[in-house]
């Protein structure tokens, strides 16, 4: 009992990164002033904007107590970025909040309430900015093949995600979880930068007792990784996706399953190459090939198990 009041008042700590998006991440800090949720506190990290958005931020919040705003003395890309804010904040759970995003006054309520220990990761319905009816992510699926997906995205929402139910991981978009146990965690692996980051975090969590959760009532509103697709190439995206992939299962999985799942990787590695080369697009097959074996260096061993 002690422990279900103390989740129920747990103190949140929201945690929004900005790089040079002053007007995306304004809006998304406004609507979580809204929030109804009585314990909360918002820290903003500019992850070394090279605009003057920590100056702006700083004077626009400097008089409001719920808000803090950090500056990285470099930036840390999307995990490096999220780890700082994490170890700076102060609120027994946090809330890793993309900046692209509006909230419902009731979307830390509504994830509070599912979180039945502190190490759940906490996954929001997360609907379309533009068409509200529009899922965008009902939490993550992860394969043998070792491809993650958003679950529902795309599709209207006709309630048919409407239910808690336990899933492969919970997507970065927005997570929530136990300050503590991410910590523990080591937090992101800031090797991956971005894209699967968030796959890698929840197998971690797994292999301590950790669960990952769909709280349904939970709504956000998603413009979709403005920032990011404003500074990444599309190769860069392709490069870091399949780089990723490979890594996941070296660095989570051991064994006989290891050996299983990286065939199996592999063979989608071989098929989708000659799909690409049979359509012209011989970059992408490059591109495979520099992220295998990208992939693969974070632990040669494997190499010699196979």
């Amino acid at each position: 009992m002690k422990d279900q009041i103390k989740r129920r008042f747990s103190a949140v700590s929201v945690i929004v990164l900005n790089y040079n998006g002053k007007d995306l991440t304004a809006e998304c800090i406004e609507s979580v002033l809204k929030t109804n949720y009585p314990r909360y506190d918002i820290v903003l990290v500019d992850n070394c904007s090279t605009d003057d958005s920590y100056k702006y931020f700083k004077a626009k919040y400097k008089s409001n107590p719920k808000i803090t705003v950090l500056k990285t003395d470099r930036n840390r890309q999307f995990t490096g970025g999220f780890n700082f804010g994490a170890r700076h904040a102060e609120g027994d759970t946090i809330a890793l909040l993309s900046n692209d995003i509006v909230v419902d006054p009731e979307w830390i309520t509504e994830m509070i309430a599912v979180q039945e220990t502190d190490k759940y990761l906490v996954q929001p319905k997360i609907l379309s900015y533009d068409n509200r009816r529009i899922i965008d992510v009902a939490g993550g699926s992860y394969n043998i093949f070792g491809i993650g997906s958003a679950i529902g995205r795309g599709t209207v929402d006709t309630g048919q995600y409407d239910y808690v139910k336990q899933l492969d991981y919970t997507c970065a978009t927005m997570i929530m979880i136990n300050r503590l146990f991410f910590l523990k965690l080591g937090g992101y692996d800031e090797w991956f930068v971005s894209h699967y980051e968030d796959v890698d975090l929840c197998l971690r969590a797994k292999k301590h007792g950790g669960s990952c959760v769909f709280a349904w009532k939970s709504k956000l509103y998603h413009k979709g990784s403005i920032t990011y697709k404003r500074y990444v190439t599309n190769e860069k995206v392709l490069y870091d996706i399949r780089k990723n992939r490979v890594r996941v299962i070296v660095k989570n999985y051991t064994g006989i399953e290891k050996m299983l799942r990286i065939l199996l990787l592999c063979g989608s590695f071989a098929a989708l190459s000659v799909y690409e080369i049979i359509f012209g697009k011989w970059s992408h097959v490059g591109i495979s090939l520099r992220a295998i074996t990208a992939g693969f260096r974070y632990n040669k061993s494997i190499l010699s198990a196979l």
